[in-house]
């Protein structure tokens, strides 16, 4: 006979299985785990599977034949995987953000949940429109203990500060500094980095600033792509 499931009790031939424990039934029934266990929902109809608690303690776990986990998801909708499968997390700024301030500050909508010791990498696409005096400023916090090492990846004659022949990389706590190519001349450039995170999870977060006196705007359409790596 198959296992013993604690919510079965006087099962015998001819019990009607509800949807709910209809392959246990079964496997109780037929002594075998010899089928193939089906969810089946008719036309315009959805099938939800929902984790009860609110604080990722528990989870739906889908494990390989000798029971290793490969694929997790926990309450709070966080996944973990141990096969070559990636999350991704788009962010998009869908109206301009202006600045009229050189301290950075927080981009709404522009920032994705890191993991303890999780291992991400960041491509972005970013549109500004600055005179040559604000200029442009930008940057990224996170939790503490983690490391991000990033970089303006388009043309080093864009950089503000520091060398112009080539683009030196940033981390949690410097800034890029651009260079404003004049009020209503918006430019578009990219950036790249890797966030290896410590033992806190916590927020990667972009942030924006004019790079002197006046108004610099990060322009609608930016984006970033954060894809998981581990």
């Amino acid at each position: 006979m198959g296992a013993t499931y604690s919510g079965i009790t006087d099962v015998t031939a001819g019990s009607v299985a509800t949807v709910g424990n209809l392959n246990q039934y079964k496997e109780v029934l037929e002594g075998s785990r010899d089928f193939v266990p089906m969810l089946w929902a008719t036309d315009n109809n959805n099938i939800v599977m929902r984790i009860g608690d609110a604080a990722g303690v528990n989870f739906f776990d889908i494990q390989d034949s000798g029971g290793v986990s490969k694929f997790k998801v926990d309450s709070n909708g966080n996944i973990t995987s141990t096969d070559i499968l990636t999350s991704t997390r788009p962010v998009r700024l869908a109206a301009d953000v202006t600045s009229n301030t050189t301290v950075l500050s927080d981009v709404v909508g522009m920032s994705f949940a890191i993991g303890a010791s999780e291992v991400w990498t960041m491509q972005m696409f970013g549109m500004f429109d600055a005179d040559v005096t604000p200029d442009i400023k930008v940057g990224f916090t996170g939790p503490a203990g983690c490391a991000m090492t990033w970089a303006h990846t388009g043309n080093p004659l864009l950089n503000a500060a520091g060398a112009t022949l080539y683009n030196p990389p940033e981390t949690i706590g410097t800034a890029w500094q651009g260079a404003g190519q004049g009020a209503g001349s918006p430019l578009a450039t990219t950036f790249a980095g890797t966030i290896v995170n410590g033992v806190t999870a916590g927020t990667i977060q972009l942030q924006y600033a004019a790079n002197a006196a006046g108004s610099s705007t990060l322009k609608a359409e930016t984006h970033i792509i954060f894809t998981k790596v581990s």
